[in-house]
């Protein structure tokens, strides 16, 4: 199959915001896990973060064995399986990565596939929804920082994360973000439908331990939602119904505001932050079952598959698989990984399911405008919701001038892609400013 890549295609594929075009949703009642005897390919690296390699060639592994490592980061072996040596996968605008390749066992090889540190025990109270003073033991710290939890936002460790949460100023609020960011990526509902108690614990655990004073659950208005463990976990549940562009956190948080359930102040004082559904339930996962994050929830879509859903699919999985479970077309034209708006176009032949992965979409009929200069018409500037200057960050972004983006407000952007879909010169705004943040992060890395 001949795939079109981003160099080769324009961002805003089938034209239109609410993606009518891209065939059905995908149903919230079914998480089908991926059924593959094959080799995984496990990046040995998370976003522009390198690991180390704690295994060696012909070593056989255990299900939840340390396989690599660096500072903030730690990944586990999703399954039985032999180190047969490494190999180079790569996503189209990512350079090449090694990656492990874990080989299955043979059937009368296979080790025990539990988890080999056994279930943690649940801190006393925590049936309850209530957590006390010691579930902050620094042990049980430690858990949450070795788990390996990724943010997919940022790409950044869940323990180097709640350090800097930790080191600025106090944190008030605590957020579950269950808005999709497009409608065809409905995960988060699918996974608050299945596991929606581990949802609320994983935000009650994290709220124990960030001393924030309140939690809340945002989730769309028309989703039945089951409020009865929200209420043993002491987290509000608040519907919204902002229409897109929502997903982001920033877009989380404003809508909040909007409504009433955060003081304006709070988010200028930076003491609210949102996590994704998917993290908090690694969280519970991680702390009252001991497991340790070897798989993902991902959902596939678009109108180049004959049946969208949602698979449970354990990291280094090649795209491929994915797609073929899910009944890829023929004719399809591109894959991309994200959003159809803001995501990246991939080689679903060289990509594999990573720690950030959420979505896939697949798409029969792709657009190829080539971009134009920018004819200075300022619709991308009208239509900002964050009221920022996005072509003005993309000449900064052009021109390497990535401070003064910083003081221009690019944190401000909540990503949406409104400034790439209505762009008449179809340039690739997003595009820029994601890779901005991703400059700026990798920045700040460097100088700690």
């Amino acid at each position: 199959m001949k795939i079109l890549l981003n160099r080769q295609i324009d961002r805003d594929f089938v034209g239109g915001i609410y993606l009518t075009a891209l065939g059905d949703l995908p149903a919230l009642e079914r998480i089908e896990p991926v059924d593959y005897e094959g080799p995984l390919l496990v990046p040995l690296q998370i976003g522009s973060v390198p690991l180390s390699m704690q295994v060696r060639t012909g070593q056989c592994v255990s299900r939840g064995d340390l396989l690599a490592r660096a500072a903030d980061y730690c990944l586990y072996a999703p399954r039985p399986a032999r180190i047969a040596g490494t190999q180079q996968v790569r996503t189209e605008g990512i350079r090449p990565c090694e990656a492990l390749v874990l080989d299955p066992l043979p059937d009368c090889q296979r080790f025990d596939q539990t988890d080999p540190a056994g279930p943690a025990d649940a801190p006393e109270g925590a049936a309850e929804g209530v957590f006390p003073a010691q579930a902050s033991h620094p042990a049980v710290w430690r858990q949450i920082e070795e788990a390996g939890i990724v943010s997919i936002e940022t790409a950044e460790g869940l323990g180097q994360r709640l350090r800097h949460l930790e080191q600025r100023e106090e944190i008030r609020t605590v957020i579950a973000n269950a808005t999709p960011l497009e409608p065809m990526l409905n995960a988060p509902l699918a996974l608050l439908h299945q596991w929606n108690e581990q949802v609320f614990a994983g935000l009650a655990i994290l709220k124990t331990w960030l001393a924030a004073q309140d939690a809340i659950l945002a989730y769309p208005h028309d989703f039945a939602l089951d409020t009865r463990p929200a209420h043993i976990w002491q987290v509000r549940c608040v519907p919204v119904s902002e229409k897109y562009p929502q997903g982001r956190a920033g877009s989380v948080l404003r809508t909040l505001e909007k409504m009433k359930q955060l003081p304006q102040r709070q988010r200028r004082k930076r003491s609210a932050v949102v996590f994704s559904i998917q993290l908090l339930r690694q969280v519970e996962r991680a702390v009252l079952a001991g497991q340790k994050p070897l798989e993902r929830v991902v959902t596939v879509c678009g109108d180049g598959v004959a049946h969208p859903g949602h698979f449970l699919a354990p990291l280094g999985l090649p795209v491929g698989v994915l797609l073929r479970q899910a009944g890829i077309h023929p004719d399809t034209q591109c894959v991309v990984e994200d959003s159809s708006l803001t995501g990246s176009a991939i080689d679903p032949d060289a990509a594999v399911v990573g720690p950030c992965t959420e979505a896939l979409i697949a798409i029969r009929r792709a657009r190829q405008d080539p971009c134009q200069p920018c004819i200075r018409c300022g619709w991308c500037i009208d239509d900002c919701p964050a009221q920022i200057d996005p072509v003005r960050l993309l000449h900064w972004a052009q021109t390497g001038q990535y401070q003064r983006a910083r003081r221009g407000g690019v944190h401000a952007c909540i990503e949406c892609g409104i400034c790439s879909y209505i762009c008449p010169s179809r340039l690739r705004i997003m595009e820029h400013i994601q890779m901005i943040k991703r400059k700026l992060r990798e920045g700040q890395r460097s100088d700690a």
